[in-house]
């Protein structure tokens, strides 16, 4: 779903309006280019996120600073960890006016340190009026960032509204299952 709101895919039935600047932060790091230095990475995936090369310029530093790479601003991509990869590509993406946010277990790598960074980041990006979509399996993550949840299966809408009344209502289906899962072991 996050992919056809990103246009990434497109919809086989329905309508899908937005309004504003989509930042898809899904599977950025796999947007980076291999061969290319990270400075050029920041040029080529600013550029495709709707930067223009001034603002490039004018974010440069805070790019690389945020991401704590300072160090590797001419090695080439390939020569990066995944971690690295997914801060510079976090970095870059934050970076360029977002609207609407789209994430896709965005935390589920990184150190403790780039993860707090992130989400201190994020919410500063949600007061000044972005809004945020987020997919997580994470039900902590869920609760203290969302203030809406749809609960989805198999791509059906099981229950949405309010976070924490959905959420109590799928650990409530989750624990059932694993009682009647106990059960039907118990039995043999």
């Amino acid at each position: 779903m996050l992919r056809i709101i990103a246009g990434i895919y497109k919809k086989d039935k329905g309508i899908v309006q937005t309004k504003g600047n989509i930042i898809p932060l899904i599977s950025l790091k796999a947007a980076l280019r291999d061969r290319l230095v990270m400075k050029d990475n920041i040029y080529f995936l600013g550029s495709l996120l709707g930067l223009s090369q001034k603002e490039i310029r004018e974010k440069f530093n805070m790019i690389v600073d945020f991401a704590g790479l300072e160090k590797f601003v001419k090695t080439k991509i390939y020569q990066f960890s995944d971690g690295m990869k997914q801060r510079l590509a976090f970095s870059i993406a934050i970076h360029c006016n977002p609207e609407i946010l789209l994430f896709d277990e965005v935390f589920a790598g990184g150190d403790e340190d780039f993860r707090n960074k992130s989400s201190d980041a994020i919410k500063k990006l949600l007061k000044k009026g972005c809004s945020a979509l987020l997919v997580s399996h994470n039900l902590d993550l869920i609760k203290s960032n969302c203030n809406r949840t749809i609960w989805m299966e198999k791509g059906e809408i099981i229950k949405q509204g309010d976070s924490e009344k959905v959420i109590k209502e799928y650990i409530k289906k989750i624990r059932k299952i694993k009682q009647m899962q106990d059960k039907r072991l118990n039995k043999k």
